[in-house]
């Protein structure tokens, strides 16, 4: 009787670890099972999502309208064609970079309506804004945005949708040479461009970057701007920047409070408050310090800032109009100027062309300084002869004007 207990204990005991090794072995299978399904529904919902994108792509593209789609930080993950030929950016040179630099829109950083749908969570009516393309043509669209939600109703981006109406809003005085334009004096083609787009972008308020070498006349197209702008009747306040000692410059800029340094008796305001309402030109804007350039930058994003030595928080509405021939790009890659400046700068680029490339304009120019001088010093002055008109005409002026 005990040897049959003890046979019968092992095997029962023998049994209860075969089913045990059986409960592993189909637990086991069940986990390798789920794994497999969860990696199979996986690539399932890749390969949904990516279908779901292909048809999101051939909707959008066959819109007449212009598509542009952000993710919820403003950077643009796709544009259908029309907004491709709109703006002058194409899939490669526009995913990645921010809305605002695509359309560089005079209600870029300050009224944007996406960005306005984003915090208030409703889609605004549609309004009508001007952009400036690629070949910085200035073009008048009207725009609506659309917001995108996840299943959970969240908001992950938006479509900003585009009607370019330039041709309806295009003046019919387009193609009349002029031979002069405020102070600006010159009837070639670049002349001709460079007027057409200081039109096109006065009644903007994004802020402006001149390029152009020594003499070329920066500050009158700076001037020419505020002049055929709203803010005409404001202040038109001019800072050179290269000629302040920078250890100066923030306070002319931003004005300091009594007590701020040694000989600060009284406060006094700066350049910046003293173009409120009108605009402010930044002439060598590349030659400003590192610590400057942080301050500039929070004026262009918040429109405020603090005197020097202040704890009051100043508001001001004022157009930034910044000039320099230096290369700021390079000067970008080369860690001498900020990215984030720059790009903030940079929102309608000017280039204003020398002398040497639009030599057409050279006795137009002349007529001009000969009729000045006649009159400062009472001389009859008449012109000047062929040939010297001819040597004029073939001097490639490296002072320019």
């Amino acid at each position: 009787m005990s040897r049959q207990r003890q046979s019968t204990t092992v095997e029962r005991k023998n049994k209860q670890a075969r089913k045990g090794r059986s409960t592993r072995s189909k637990s086991k299978n069940k986990c390798h099972a789920r794994s497999t399904t969860a990696n199979e529904l996986g690539d399932i919902e890749d390969a949904v999502v990516d279908d779901y994108r292909q048809i999101l792509s051939g909707i959008i593209n066959t819109m007449s309208d212009g598509v542009i789609v952000v993710d919820r930080h403003l950077k643009v993950v796709a544009m259908n064609r029309a907004a491709q030929l709109i703006t002058g950016f194409d899939n490669v040179d526009g995913v990645t970079r921010t809305c605002a630099e695509i359309c560089r829109s005079n209600r870029c950083g300050v009224a944007c309506p996406m960005a306005d749908a984003f915090t208030s969570g409703e889609e605004p009516p549609e309004v009508e804004m001007q952009i400036l393309t690629k070949s910085n043509e200035m073009r008048t669209v009207r725009a609506r945005v659309r917001l995108l939600r996840n299943s959970d109703g969240e908001i992950i981006g938006g479509m900003k949708i585009m009607r370019d109406i330039t041709a309806q809003k295009r003046p019919r005085s387009r193609g009349v040479v002029r031979e002069s334009f405020g102070a600006l004096i010159g009837k070639s083609r670049a002349m001709q461009q460079l007027y057409q787009l200081i039109e096109d972008i006065s009644d903007s308020i994004a802020t402006v970057l001149i390029y152009g070498e020594t003499g070329t006349g920066k500050e009158l197209v700076a001037h020419a701007i505020h002049e055929n702008s709203p803010r005409r009747n404001g202040p038109f306040i001019k800072v050179n920047c290269g000629a302040i000692p920078e250890t100066l410059l923030e306070a002319e800029l931003f004005g300091y409070v009594r007590g701020a340094f040694t000989d600060a008796v009284t406060d006094k305001p700066g350049r910046f408050e003293l173009a409120h309402g009108g605009t402010i030109f930044l002439d060598e804007i590349g030659e400003i310090s590192p610590a400057v350039q942080v301050k500039l930058l929070r004026v262009l994003q918040e429109r405020e800032f603090e005197r020097l030595g202040g704890i009051q928080t100043i508001k001001v509405d004022v157009r930034v109009i910044a000039a320099t021939n230096r290369n700021l790009r390079q000067a970008v890659q080369n860690r001498q100027f900020r990215e984030d400046l720059y790009y903030r700068l940079n929102v309608i680029p000017i280039y204003i062309p020398p002398l040497r490339e639009r030599r057409e304009d050279i006795p137009l120019l002349v007529k001009h300084f000969a009729e000045k001088f006649r009159n400062e010093t009472k001389r009859p002055i008449e012109g000047i002869s062929p040939e010297a008109m001819a040597i004029f005409i073939e001097y490639d002026w490296p002072g320019n004007v």
